[in-house]
């Protein structure tokens, strides 16, 4: 069946067989001192002290198994509610309960009864995560050990954020004459709300997650009730206090009872706001070079093309004509790449037939303003092309990609395969997917490649395995250009993932690498999974053959298509 897979998997209520211990006090300076499920109940297992109350914390978290929160068991509330389109999302973070263990079941029913409280005023969907909690005596001591258990706190809590925004901005898939459609959920409005511990936990949520413009746009309020807020607070350089009750994009420190109808109604009348602001700002969609010119391809002009269809954005492309009796072929670059990182292989194919290459979104030409979203979902980029090809007359063509290109390719191969003639992949990626945490990780390890707003610095893209200095410089000066489209884009990649998807691609696949590319590690994997591959290896070249050496990728790709390249008009 074709689908356009966004490669996560649907949501399941398990339940973790892990032992746990009955109850750990979080915010102990002491050893702890648990009791084992599987030992009779006179015997207990003693933690040595440690030499640091914070040492003693992080083994107390430690005996308490972290939350999944890919998992319903793992949510006191997660997307329940309907509301309408002008309805906020709502994120909820509980006050401290005892005991502090989120798998005991008294500390279970007193979060249940405790969340549905407090957010049963809002409208619109709500999400609330269980984590392992810091007891009262972090607040107590902060001194010895308790700003530790907050911030160990805060790592479930940021790992159920992530995957919130996950859970909230999945597509929609649904069949259209056969044809599998994916439709993102409209951008809706954005409300934190923390109460006593978890307002301290949605401060650190607006310092470490909305340094991004795509959620700092969204965001009404960030609601912090029964917590002190020191007017110098760094986070409030970002976001100011709120003293216009018509403000959005505000903190609003409250100390009054969570659940109560004065505090909705003031998120209804932000949230009015925001919508008010939203409607009222231009449409600021556009797309190509301010001179048409194309960088780094000395004269080559592209055009803009907008394929039809309810809420198309524009794409940039250069399409270079060739012998009609041919298939085309469409080339698209690597993540935070642009269309003339193929130019020296497409001039040479370009003798032989079209050949048409497309800057991806918020990639080169194909300019998307902001606000970035905080995943870019390669399956609508897919479906983007999809239509973007119709649009050009394309019916059938030949697909190449480098690294986003290739799984871009990969997605429409396996979803339309009547449209894809082959599928050659250059220096791609064939992972399994990310989840959520796991995509936060690797925020955190890649952030110092980034500048504020995660914007790309130069030369640290570490995947740039190459000793030709014209292609870092050019790399360094596209990815600048894709700004803060990058890291979204990756982040759309490791939460899809490819591996899955690889048995469904029917189309004859060349899986083409250099000889230093660190992207060799899934060789194997394309021989295992794809039906139909030839591997091949370009010697003395890194990950981007195709920019290292052009010519030696042309010559290759026209070996593998061979004689097996259909005339154009026989579909």
């Amino acid at each position: 069946m074709r689908r356009w897979a966004t490669g996560t998997p649907s949501r399941t209520s398990r339940t973790s067989a892990t032992s746990r211990p009955r109850s750990v006090r979080c915010g102990s300076l002491r050893g702890s001192v648990t009791t084992s499920p599987d030992s009779p109940s006179s015997r207990t297992e003693h933690v040595s002290r440690p030499e640091r109350a914070a040492d003693g914390v992080e083994q107390a978290f430690e005996q308490i198994a972290a939350p999944d929160h890919e998992h319903d068991t793992a949510w006191v509330v997660r997307g329940e509610g309907a509301g309408s389109p002008h309805d906020p999302v709502v994120f909820h973070v509980h006050p401290t309960s005892v005991p502090v263990d989120p798998s005991d079941p008294s500390s279970a029913a007193e979060v249940d009864a405790v969340v549905r409280a407090q957010v049963a005023p809002f409208g619109g969907r709500v999400w609330s995560p269980r984590y392992r909690q810091a007891s009262t005596r972090a607040f107590q001591e902060c001194d010895g050990g308790g700003e530790e258990a907050y911030h160990l706190a805060y790592r479930d809590v940021s790992a159920a954020f992530a995957q919130f925004l996950v859970d909230e901005a999945l597509v929609d898939e649904r069949l259209v004459d056969e044809h599998l459609v994916v439709e993102s959920r409209p951008v809706r409005p954005l409300v934190l709300v923390g109460h006593g511990q978890g307002a301290r936990h949605v401060r650190a949520l607006l310092a470490e997650f909305f340094d991004h413009d795509g959620l700092a746009d969204r965001l009404v309020a960030a609601c912090l009730i029964g917590t002190d807020l020191a007017v110098d607070d760094a986070v409030l350089t970002d976001f100011h206090l709120a003293t216009d009750p018509d403000a959005s994009g505000v903190v609003v420190a409250h100390q009054t009872r969570l659940g109560s109808d004065v505090l909705a109604a003031d998120v209804r009348r932000r949230t009015a706001a925001w919508l008010a602001a939203r409607a009222a700002a231009p449409d600021a969609s556009g797309g190509g070079y301010a001179d048409g010119a194309v960088p780094y391809w000395p004269g080559v002009c592209g055009t803009v093309v907008t394929p039809g269809g309810r809420g198309a954005e524009p794409w940039h492309v250069v399409d270079l004509s060739g012998a009609e009796d041919a298939l085309p072929l469409v080339l698209l670059h690597k993540l935070g790449g642009w269309v003339a990182d193929w130019r020296g292989v497409a001039e040479e194919l370009a003798r032989e037939r079209r050949v048409v290459v497309v800057d991806l979104p918020g990639h080169g030409g194909s300019t998307r303003c902001p606000p970035t979203p905080w995943a870019l979902w390669p399956a609508g980029t897919a479906q983007g092309l999809a239509s973007l090809l119709g649009t050009l007359d394309i019916d059938r063509a030949h697909v190449m990609g480098c690294s986003l290109g290739g799984v871009v390719g990969t997605l429409l191969a396996a979803a339309e395969p009547e449209r894809v003639a082959s599928l050659a992949l250059v220096g791609t990626s064939l992972t399994q997917r990310f989840t959520a945490a796991r995509t936060l990780e690797v925020d955190r390890a890649v952030r110092g490649g980034f500048g504020r707003g995660w914007v790309p610095r130069p030369g640290q893209n570490t995947r740039a395995v190459t000793g030709d200095p014209a292609v870092l410089a050019e790399q360094d000066a596209s990815r600048a250009w894709a700004g803060r489209w990058v890291r979204p884009s990756e982040r759309g990649v490791g939460l899809t993932g490819v591996e899955h998807l690889l048995a469904e691609v029917r189309s004859p696949t060349l899986y083409l690498n250099g000889e230093y590319a660190g992207y060799r590690v899934y060789e194997e994997v394309a021989q295992r999974l794809l039906p139909r591959v030839q591997v091949e290896v370009v010697p003395g070249c890194g990950s981007f053959p195709h920019q290292e050496q052009p010519r030696a990728v042309a010559a290759r790709w026209r070996g593998f298509v061979g004689s097996s390249d259909v005339p154009a008009d026989a579909g």
